[in-house]
């Protein structure tokens, strides 16, 4: 799976190359998602790449993590770079997800405050479901944030309390 992260991000590669790997990544992960909502958020991590090149490995790292191990946080990041899109036309870096340095990890990055990573969070939450449990951040923002999750999907996806 990780050739067809590396076809998205890959400047040198056709259109009809990135689509056949955004359809490829559907399929196997068997997402409710088009081909064209997976391209733009591509797109908008290549349009960070174009002008930073050292963010593609943190761009590679960030998809293939969501794909293996959160992909319900992936559909989140499309639908919300999507909407934003038609929207606003604006979008924030994806790269505030992933830290800044080796050996990568998802959650926060720490050079943003707490605020901005509970608010990034939740807007992202806005649009799907996904477990933060596996998430690298600290423990307040981890509070709002599944606070913020329990409120808004009643508990979903949290362990049940021990008897």
């Amino acid at each position: 799976m990780s050739e067809n992260i590396t076809i998205l991000l890959s400047e040198s590669t056709t259109q009809e190359e990135k689509i056949n790997a955004a359809n490829t990544i559907i399929i196997n992960y068997n997402l409710h998602l088009t081909s064209e909502e997976i391209l733009t958020v591509f797109n908008k991590a290549m349009t960070e790449i174009s002008c930073y090149s050292y963010e593609r490995n943190r761009y590679k790292f960030l998809f293939e993590y969501l794909l293996n191990k959160n992909v319900d946080m992936f559909i989140a990041i499309t639908k919300c770079c999507n909407d934003l899109e038609k929207k606003t036309k604006t979008f924030w870096e994806l790269s505030w997800l992933v830290s800044f340095y080796g050996p990568y990890y998802v959650g926060s990055n720490h050079l943003r405050s707490h605020d901005i990573t509970v608010c990034m969070y939740k807007k992202i939450l806005d649009y799907n479901n996904f477990n933060i449990n596996n998430l690298v951040m600290p423990e307040e923002c981890n509070e709002q944030i599944q606070e913020y999750r329990n409120e808004k999907y009643c508990g979903k996806l949290t362990k049940a309390a021990k008897k």
